[in-house]
């Protein structure tokens, strides 16, 4: 009898740890898709065998769990005005995890326990800290191979191997997801903290300085928009909390301008002449205000869209237009997820877009949902400069993370009404 027990105790227990290895992987398999794909798949299959005798129907607020799953019916929908289907198709096999994901989670919910999902929090955490070293390391590398922390192309610039692309490469992400990766560690550090508390506070400093290094503009900005949001919503007073707010964007816009590349960073040359578009004054800030000059003209010759895939053959052609050869030579996005979407599916989709932010924003704002909130605002913040979701890193981050957080929210449990 004992023994029999002691079966029943250990039995779902193991169960969960094969869960847990199986999300995990999702994660660790991000970069290499077809394997990530097949992942993927067998973490829904075991979701389905799982959830085979405990029919369970889908209640109202589970819905919560399944609102980015509008944006790939709007994409589908764009179809029926696209001249390209099997490209429009690609747009919508792209975002594919923003409904496969959800459901999945929705199949395993009643066996991820709150202290799982933490795990998988402080997992992600651990991950991003394994990039870092190996960012570090190959700069070490480099380094010692070329003798000097400097390289010499139009200005020498000291920590040349430690900052941007040259530290970012070894690992195949882009400066740009990178940062939002460590972002997002760093609101799951905040948010839910490890139990030593020194720790996380080096934890937090330790990340914050390696978003730094990636240099990725929206990176910094977004990593002070939420240490001042945490600060806002946590610390005492009301003066205590504008005090620190302040103190906090003090630090890093002296910390901007006391590094000669962070400032050049952040300056751009606004006199935009797109046939000089290769020239040495325009850097990636510049690039945007014309991309985004090209894309909201384009908007306007189509506000219900062009159907999907077919914005970007539109915005290409108002490059041409203007002369921007850079532009339609590289195939240039509109660098916005907002303009994006209404090049693609116009005020529509757009209002899907909306809908999908907003209406979590909402029950976080209520329910006083702290990660919930730090993680939309953090992508929003993304939203405004990139097409997040056109990306399969971007795309899996939020699709990954979204029912996660709203099921360790305990959001979708509660009733569906906004009334207090």
């Amino acid at each position: 009898m004992h023994t029999g027990t002691g079966s029943m105790k250990t039995g779902p227990l193991l169960r969960n740890r094969y869960l847990l290895v199986l999300v995990c992987l999702i994660l660790l398999t991000i970069p290499f898709f077809k394997i990530n794909n097949a992942v993927i798949g067998l973490f829904v299959a075991y979701g389905f065998y799982r959830i085979r005798r405990e029919n369970r129907a889908l209640q109202t607020n589970d819905l919560l769990l399944f609102l980015p799953a509008l944006m790939v019916a709007a994409y589908l929908i764009g179809l029926l005005w696209s001249s390209d289907l099997f490209e429009g198709w690609k747009q919508v096999e792209k975002r594919l995890p923003l409904l496969v994901l959800p459901f999945g989670f929705f199949l395993h919910r009643s066996h991820l326990e709150k202290k799982d999902i933490v795990f998988l929090f402080h997992f992600f955490v651990m991950l991003c800290l394994a990039l870092s070293v190996v960012c570090y390391s190959n700069a070490l590398y480099n380094i010692i191979l070329h003798d000097s922390f400097k390289v010499v192309e139009e200005l020498e610039r000291d920590y040349y191997y430690f900052s941007y692309l040259p530290l970012t490469n070894v690992v195949g992400i882009e400066p740009m997801y990178l940062s939002l990766a460590a972002n997002l560690s760093v609101c799951f550090l905040l948010a839910r903290p490890f139990r030593n508390k020194a720790l996380n506070l080096l934890l937090v400093l330790y990340l914050g300085f390696f978003v730094f290094l990636i240099a990725s503009k929206i990176g910094i900005i977004s990593l002070a928009a939420m240490l001042c949001l945490y600060a806002l919503s946590r610390v005492g007073s009301h003066f205590a909390r504008l005090t620190v707010s302040a103190a906090i964007a003090l630090i890093f816009i002296v910390i901007i301008y006391n590094s000669d590349f962070l400032r050049e960073r952040f300056t751009a040359e606004t006199n935009i002449q797109y046939d000089r578009a290769w020239a040495g004054d325009w850097n990636s800030f510049t690039q945007r205000l014309a991309i985004w000059s090209c894309a909201l003209e384009t908007v306007a010759g189509s506000p219900w869209g062009y159907g999907t895939a077919d914005g970007q053959i539109a915005l290409d052609q108002t490059y041409e237009r203007k002369g921007y050869i850079r532009g339609y030579e590289d195939h240039y996005n509109a660098h916005s997820e907002f303009l994006y979407t209404l090049l693609d599916l116009g005020a529509f989709g757009l209002a899907v877009l909306f809908v999908v932010i907003l209406y979590p924003v909402f029950a976080a704002w209520k329910f006083r949902q702290h990660l919930l909130l730090y993680f939309l605002i953090l992508f929003v913040l993304y939203f405004l400069v990139e097409v997040v979701l056109a990306r399969r890193y971007g795309i899996m981050l939020f699709a990954f993370w979204y029912p996660l957080i709203i099921m360790d929210s305990g959001i979708a449990e509660r009733k569906p009404s906004f009334r207090s």
